[in-house]
């Protein structure tokens, strides 16, 4: 080794360079949770609970469609069965009604079975629109209850039944009858209330077409609703 004069420079070793860390690669979920998100749990099947909510969602709605397929069994309702096969002379409510409120003597008493074969001769409904060759009416029968009556509309949407109703109650205020509509049903999906406007629309045009007996009946003194029959009393 040399030597080296007083007056030379020193040469400083270059320290040695030292390697950088390799960054840890990290998980996208663990990325995840740094920036504030969380996926959602896992379920022990792998699948994950938002997932089967969906699932439990879409099967409710499932379920309500086929309750709304399948139509409410009528066969309990007198008449329903006998309306178009009994060859007895029907009923004309509308003469007898206006009768007992002339008369103002007595009252009416009109049982279910007489209320829906007069129907059948009474309401003659046919399907309109594109949809006429497919839908077909077959008729509107009453189910009287006590305090209220159970009114159905049948149709038969590609040769299967289809039924609607509307629960009707009636109430007197100062003299007048007030009308409600307290739910009613597609097929034997239940619905509460007077939301649904489908309902409501077909039930106002068949108050349409009964107009002359609903005129009589709101001139009665009193109307009662039992279970099979319709009590009108002209003096209350």
């Amino acid at each position: 080794m040399r030597p080296q004069s007083p007056g030379a420079p020193r040469r400083r070793k270059k320290p040695p360079r030292r390697k950088k860390p390799v960054a840890k690669k990290t998980s996208a979920a663990a990325s995840s949770i740094r920036a504030g998100y969380r996926p959602p749990p896992k379920s022990d099947a792998g699948i994950s609970v938002f997932t089967v909510l969906l699932m439990l969602v879409a099967l409710a709605m499932a379920g309500g469609m086929v309750m709304v397929i399948l139509p409410k069994d009528l066969s309990s309702i007198a008449g329903y069965t006998t309306a178009q096969e009994d060859q007895a002379p029907v009923r004309n409510v509308l003469r007898e009604s206006l009768d007992t409120l002339v008369a103002q003597d007595k009252s009416m008493d009109l049982s279910e079975k007489d209320m829906n074969r007069y129907l059948q001769k009474r309401v003659v409904g046919k399907q309109g629109g594109f949809m006429g060759n497919f839908v077909k009416f077959k008729g509107v029968f009453v189910d009287f209850k006590k305090g209220y009556a159970d009114v159905y509309v049948e149709r038969s949407v590609f040769n299967l039944p289809f039924t609607m109703s509307c629960k009707v109650r009636m109430e007197k205020f100062k003299r007048k009858f007030i009308w409600k509509v307290e739910g009613g049903s597609i097929g034997r999906l239940e619905i509460p209330g007077l939301q649904f406007q489908p309902i409501l629309k077909v039930f106002n045009r068949l108050a349409l077409t009964c107009e002359d007996e609903l005129e009589i009946f709101n001139k009665m003194g009193d109307i009662q609703f039992e279970e099979d029959r319709m009590v009108l009393n002209p003096r209350g």
